[in-house]
């Protein structure tokens, strides 16, 4: 699943009351390095059962859509804040539900 909508626009809370806990925040592992690369999606932060990645559209576009083809039998939601940071990943070979949140 994909929320996309800008920012303020509830993708978080809803993110939340969706996964609870288990979310991946881009903003932080950004803040790790920096600001000053995107970092890479790590399998090891990915939590059992379904799972979302807030902010996706800070991780690198290459190793986001290398880690979701590997994780293809498990549930997720993506979060980004526009179409534009998400149309990379129509070139998975997935179907995705897009929720816009305005």
């Amino acid at each position: 699943m994909i929320l996309l909508g800008p920012a303020r626009s509830g993708k978080t809370y809803l993110l939340e009351k969706i996964v609870g806990e288990k979310i991946i925040d881009g903003r932080q592992a950004a803040k790790e390095l920096n600001w000053r690369n995107e970092p890479a999606l790590d399998l090891q932060l990915i939590p059992n059962g379904s799972f979302g990645i807030d902010e996706a559209q800070l991780f690198s576009a290459h190793s986001l859509s290398k880690e979701l083809k590997t994780l293809s039998n498990r549930d997720c939601i993506l979060c980004f804040q526009s179409f534009e940071q998400f149309k990379n990943l129509l070139k998975l070979n997935r179907r995705f539900l897009v929720l816009e949140l305005k």
